[in-house]
């Protein structure tokens, strides 16, 4: 599906464009092209910008924020999946379009306890996160695990969620 995104300012890395149309294949940017020169009607979708500033998404390589929703006190843990959902809403209005998870792997609690740092919800929150992609969501989540040196024990964490991940690639691929 081709999409034009007209009669707004384009943000580029260089500078900002006006009178220009921001074409669009499926999530991909394609071409930006002059306004009067392009025929809108061959576009399955056209988006009128109104003036507005249009740009890409911005990517979050690094963000604790899923601990502090998932596990707002220290002693209640909310629903992985609503924790998600929350987040979206939350950095969609932001701009943020792609976010990485990142949880640290501890050994002991000298940094805090966190329920999420377990073994069984990082294993929980790896398989959601992977699964998401198949429902509807508002942005990409990933995740980022820190091993941390004392953990040996994260080692065998990765390692599951990496089997999951490439399972998951391989069923997507048939």
């Amino acid at each position: 599906m081709k999409t034009a995104i007209y009669n707004g300012k384009l943000i580029t890395p260089a500078e900002v464009l006006e009178n220009k149309v921001l074409v669009l294949e499926n999530d991909r940017i394609i071409d930006i092209l002059a306004e009067d020169v392009i025929d809108l009607g061959q576009y399955d979708e056209k988006i009128d910008a109104h003036g507005r500033y249009v740009c890409p998404g911005f990517i979050d390589t690094h963000s604790d924020k899923i601990e502090q929703i998932i596990q707002p006190r220290p002693t209640s843990v909310m629903d992985f999946e609503m924790g998600l959902k929350e987040i979206e809403r939350q950095l969609i209005n932001q701009g943020i379009t792609t976010i990485y998870h990142s949880i640290s792997l501890y050994q002991d609690d000298y940094f805090g306890a966190s329920e999420l740092r377990y073994k069984k919800n990082v294993l929980k929150l790896a398989e959601l996160i992977n699964n998401i992609h198949e429902r509807h969501h508002l942005i990409h989540h990933r995740l980022h695990l820190r091993i941390e040196i004392d953990n040996l024990e994260a080692f065998d964490i990765v390692s599951k969620c990496s089997c999951t991940v490439r399972k998951q690639a391989t069923e997507n691929k048939r």
